[in-house]
């Protein structure tokens, strides 16, 4: 809607309501002459202010009647655009349906279309918190009409204070609808009329879930993020100043309606304030109502008046502040950083609408360690204890006495290692200060450069504390791809504490284990299984074999061995793993199933893969928020799967989406991003875009040796990627001392049969294939062949491949019967896979069809090339609608 036509319904709203409720359709209609879709949309837009029926009067009840093949049972909702029914429906199966309707009267072009798009919008979302579209068709009168979810509830406000729901019980509900909400964002959607009305809650499984309700006016975004036709219409109160405006709305729309929302929420009424000026902050808003209506407020959330001024006052008035901004441009970025800034504040952490003092900081890290700090009130009281003692008898004076100087040094020692703690940190992060820093940014590492700096200086006297906080910085620098300086400080830290607690100790294990993690990472990985094997059986020993912390290093031991091409022992440590977090209901059994879905793929068994990495992937973007590493990591592998089923514009897509959030999150510097860099640059090369893919190659290559050096795994295959794009682009004399440093360093690193040396030979071999070196080509397939047989088992993927190039070599050579037993054998392969890599399949059948034609069997060409069209056809089609789907066009990994 353009901003000419929402002022015309605007003038038509503000003259209806400036007359009697039972005039104003008329006036509407009388003011709009023979636009009836400017009065239809009018009114349908006076419905929402005013909450009213239909402005055109009660209509009939379709109680009793069938509408395709559901029958109505009774009236839900009769308002808006829209008739909403409990409907049953018989054939195929037996349900309970709300169906809903275009309202009689208001079937306008314009509003048909408007009910439409609802329906398209809710057909796209598959969410928990969002009703599902069931079925859609046409009624006989030409109304048309959509059956969805039908929902149990009551509004998120009703439920809350009926139930009465506590501030946590009320937070962790809106986080739900933010989840909701960032779900329709991602496909798309602006739901533009968010209130309480609009979010039921019902009661799944004995537990309260929120339903997202009512799209009919919710908008799509174009390609920049934007809804370029905003509407205005919306709930007053909950509506954004742009959407009040008409102007065009964007998914901070919504975020200003959720904050809203949370505020009633949180103090029960719509954010007031005096005129020109900012809404009252929802500690201040409750303190400005009547005592009477105040108290009940706080009963409805089981608190005192009090009790719950303080909780709302800081945290939540500021993120109910910046959710709220008039400017769009000064609220949350998005939907998923409003929840995760509620999240911070229920585990008190610092939330990114508060001040970035110290001393927030401060008082949020003494929050999350109150039984440390509490110890010196612990030495008062065992004092006490001691002296009332006194005056029961000299034996139990005496015991008293003995008990409580014991109870006083242990809590002394709490407290002054807390005050340690505390006094270390504060430290620590004052240099981030404005006046400290004069303007220096303060990085991460410098921070932890200053840490391990003064751990050395000043904790000479705490071994124990020093271990901890050496260990702890060692991990930190781990994650942030810091290798050299995190080995020695784990190193260190483990000293320490076995020199303290000796070699049998469950704390050092962890260190051990972390120890192992980063040789991996390294690409050492003898030291690295010797590491592991040792936290195994120190952890095994003292915790017993179903402890988490076993399942820890069983997941580690089998990661190490997934990237060792031991994959047998590497699907039992895994699974292992998972079996004993699962049986601990501990959260941790993602990590042990994702690296299962990394195994299947690299295995070959590509459907298995798919469904457990959408699995995790949808689990840990709820629990941990769409940019944590793990999540991000998972979106690399699937599209890797992407990439070797041939959906290229759909494995682009998402590795750019995965490069954005790991320089982010990890810094422009880190591992990930040269891996990330390495895997868009194979896309590029598979969609014959040279140049970027010799681009993103060189940048990930330049970036794993200043990293990692030139001796790791990871600049050996970014080296062999780059090889693999001069190879194709003809720079034979460039590629080839490439492809042979490659392949000593995987030789040197990863012994001479490991799966990534067979896949040098392989790239080496076609590169001898094209330069016409075919009898050291055959020599290298060959060598391939057998290492890939023992490692990988006979029916892999990989297999397939080196045979269909072998087969191409005698080809070219005019040895065409022997050039179809390995071809019939890698077709033989792909047959029995689930789900093939179809480029590698189609690949196979064209050099089947050729070399079945010169050995004089036209039919089974013909065969083998009509199943090549068939899957390039598909593969097309697929391509179109992932670069649809992407906005425009859409590898190998490590």
């Amino acid at each position: 809607m353009d901003a000419r036509r929402w002022q015309q319904i605007k003038a038509l709203i503000d003259d209806a309501l400036a007359a009697p409720t039972e005039e104003q359709t008329r006036i509407v209609r009388e003011a709009a002459g023979t636009d009836r879709g400017l009065a239809d949309e009018a009114l349908l837009y006076l419905s929402h202010v005013t909450g009213g029926d239909s402005p055109e009067g009660v209509a009939t009840s379709l109680e009793g009647q069938r509408v395709g093949p559901y029958r109505i049972i009774r009236e839900i909702e009769f308002g808006g655009m829209g008739e909403v029914y409990e409907a049953e429906q018989d054939l195929p199966l037996q349900r309970r349906v709300a169906l809903k309707l275009v309202r009689q009267g208001l079937d306008s072009a314009r509003i048909v279309a408007r009910f439409d798009g609802e329906r398209q919008a809710l057909a796209l979302m598959n969410h928990p918190t969002i009703s599902h579209v069931f079925d859609a068709g046409t009624n006989v009168d030409g109304r048309p009409y959509f059956a969805m979810e039908l929902i149990d509830g009551e509004p998120i406000t009703d439920y809350c204070d009926a139930h009465r729901a506590d501030l946590r019980q009320r937070l962790m509900l809106f986080i739900k609808v933010c989840e909701g909400v960032q779900h329709a964002h991602q496909k798309g959607i602006v739901h533009q009329d968010l209130k309480p009305a609009n979010v039921l809650v019902a009661l799944r499984d004995g537990k309260p879930v929120p339903k997202i309700i009512d799209f009919g006016i919710a908008s799509a975004l174009d390609s920049w993020g934007r809804a370029p036709s905003g509407t205005g219409i919306g709930t007053p109160g909950y509506m954004s100043p742009e959407q009040w405006q008409g102007e065009p709305v964007d998914t901070r729309t919504d975020l200003y309606s959720l904050g809203v929302l949370l505020h009633v929420l949180l103090v029960g009424e719509l954010p007031r304030g005096e005129r020109g000026s900012a809404p009252l902050a929802p500690s201040v808003a409750i303190l400005k109502l009547p005592e009477g209506a105040a108290a009940a407020r706080a009963k409805a959330r089981s608190t005192c008046m009090r009790a719950l001024e303080r909780r709302l006052r800081g945290d939540l008035d500021w993120i109910v502040a910046k959710a709220t901004q008039s400017d769009r441009a000064n609220r949350y970025a998005s939907v998923s950083e409003l929840a995760i800034d509620v999240s911070r504040h229920l585990q008190d952490e610092p939330v990114l609408a508060g001040p970035s003092t110290t001393a927030y900081r401060l008082n949020k890290f003494l929050r999350r360690h109150r039984p440390g700090m509490a110890a010196a009130a612990m030495v008062a009281l065992a004092l006490v204890g001691g002296v009332v003692g006194a005056g029961l008898g000299l034996m139990r004076a005496r015991r008293a006495e003995d008990l409580a100087r014991e109870e006083a040094r242990r809590a002394s020692r709490e407290a002054r290692t807390a005050n340690r703690v505390r006094n270390f940190m504060v430290g620590l992060f004052e240099t981030s200060e404005p006046d400290k820093a004069r303007g220096n940014t303060i990085t991460a590492r410098e921070i932890l450069d200053a840490g391990s700096r003064r751990i050395n200086a000043e904790l000479q006297d705490e071994p124990g504390m020093r271990a901890t906080l050496m260990s702890t910085m060692g991990v930190v620098y781990k994650q942030l791809g810091l290798y050299d300086s995190a080995e020695p400080l784990l190193a260190k830290a483990l000293a320490i504490r076995e020199a303290k607690l000796g070699r049998d100790d469950a704390q050092s294990a962890g260190i051990v284990n972390e120890m192992a993690e980063l040789q991996r990472l390294r690409g050492r990985y003898p030291e690295a299984e010797a590491l592991h094997l040792k936290a195994l059986a120190i952890r095994s020993r003292l915790l017993g074999r179903t402890h988490p912390d076993v399942a820890d290093s069983l997941n580690e031991l089998g990661l190490l061995r997934l990237n060792q091409g031991r994959y047998r022992q590497a699907e039992a440590d895994l699974k292992e793993a998972a079996r004993i977090w699962r049986g601990a209901s501990d959260d941790m059994v993602v990590h042990a199933l994702s690296n299962l879905a990394v195994l299947y793929r690299d295995e070959g068994k590509l459907d298995q893969a798919a469904v457990l990495f959408e699995e995790m992937i949808a689990w840990q973007e709820k629990t941990l928020g769409p940019e944590h590493s793990d999540v991000i990591a998972n979106v690399n592998n699937v599209a890797d799967l992407y990439r070797m089923v041939g959906r290229y514009a759909k494995a682009e897509a998402l590795f750019q989406r995965a490069l954005a959030v790991n320089i982010k999150v990890m810094g422009p510097e880190h591992p990930r991003v040269a891996t990330t860099l390495s895997n868009l640059a194979m896309v590029y090369r598979l969609e014959g875009k040279y140049r970027q893919a010799e681009d993103f190659a060189r940048r990930g290559l330049a970036l794993d040796a200043k990293l990692q050096g030139e001796h790791s795994p990871d600049f050996a295959t970014s080296l062999n990627n780059l090889a693999m794009i001069l190879r194709e682009e003809g720079r034979y004399d460039e590629a080839e001392p490439m492809f042979q440093q490659a392949l000593v360093t995987r030789r040197k690193v990863l012994g001479y049969d490991h799966p990534l040396v067979a896949n040098s030979l392989n790239q080496i071999g076609l590169l001898r294939t094209a330069t016409g070196r075919y009898a050291e080509a055959e020599r290298l397939f060959t060598e391939s062949l057998r290492i890939r047989e023992a490692a990988l088992g006979p029916d892999h993927p990989y297999l397939a491949v080196t045979l269909t190039n072998l087969a191409s070599l005698y080809q070219k050579q005019g040895r065409y019967r022997e050039a179809e037993p390995p071809l019939t054998r890698a077709l033989a392969i792909w047959d029995r896979l689930e789900q093939p890599n179809l480029p590698d399949l189609v690949a196979t059948l064209e050099l089947g069809a050729v070399v079945l034609r010169q050995l004089g069997q036209p039919a089974k060409a013909m065969t083998c090339e009509r199943r090549a069209q068939q899957i390039r056809r598909q593969l097309r089609e697929a391509m179109e609608r992932d670069r649809v789907s992407n906005g425009g066009p859409a590898s190998a990994t490590r």
